[in-house]
């Protein structure tokens, strides 16, 4: 939770598709958002903070590879639900969505097990 002024951090674990990242958390009942900012990049964010939660357009370029982070200053802020849940879809093939979730599919699944075998096998010989 955050006082006055003070800054949680949100992280994005992929660059979404469309360039806009909702934190469902940090909707209008999560408390005042008052400024969000991308590290790494100067870049001034347009961001609303909705009852669905705070919608933040990111810039078209990537400050980084990897993860990115989002400082969110506001007031009194605090996880709060969001005023309807989020739908996430995974994607059919299974692997890293853009939005950031890992999904499995049980092809994926099979090959993992078979990696993990070869890895025993090879450990024995």
């Amino acid at each position: 939770q955050a006082s006055k002024n003070d800054a949680v951090y949100a992280w994005l674990m992929a660059w979404p598709e469309n360039g806009t990242a909702t934190i469902h958390a940090l909707a209008t009942a999560a408390g005042k958002v008052t400024n969000v900012t991308l590290l790494g990049c100067q870049e001034k964010l347009d961001w609303q903070q909705t009852a669905d939660g705070l919608v933040v357009k990111l810039p078209k370029a990537k400050p980084c590879h990897f993860a990115y982070g989002l400082k969110v200053t506001g007031e009194n802020l605090k996880a709060a639900a969001p005023a309807k849940a989020a739908k996430v879809k995974a994607p059919a093939t299974g692997g890293l969505s853009a939005k950031g979730v890992i999904a499995i599919t049980n092809q994926v699944a099979k090959l993992e097990k078979q990696i993990a075998k070869l890895k025993l096998t090879i450990g024995k010989i």
